[in-house]
C-alpha cells in the first residue's frame, strides 16, 4: 500500500468524520491499526471502512451508503 493510497485513507476518514459516521478517535485508531500491519509486513492491509465495521464502530451497511456516497475525487490526492 503506497502513500497515495494512506493519504487516501485518512481523507477518506475525515469525510466520515465531517459526516458523523465515525469518531476521530475510532478513524485515527484503524490507521493505527492499518500502519501497524504494514509494518509488520502483513498483507493486504484491510481497508479503513473493513477495520471500523470489523470493530463494530460502522455497521457494514452505513459503510457501503458512505463509500457510496463519498465521490472518490473527493478524496483524490494531488
Amino acid at each position: 500500500m503506497g502513500s497515495t493510497t494512506t493519504n487516501r485513507e485518512m481523507l477518506f476518514g475525515e469525510k466520515l468524520v465531517e459526516r458523523g459516521l465515525a469518531k476521530t478517535e475510532q478513524v485515527e485508531e484503524c490507521l493505527r491499526v492499518q500502519a501497524d500491519l504494514r509494518s509488520q509486513g502483513i498483507a493486504p492491509v484491510p481497508r479503513l471502512g473493513e477495520l471500523l465495521v470489523f470493530k463494530g464502530y460502522l455497521s457494514a451497511e452505513r459503510m457501503r451508503e458512505a463509500a457510496e456516497s463519498i465521490p472518490m475525487n473527493s478524496v483524490e490526492t494531488a
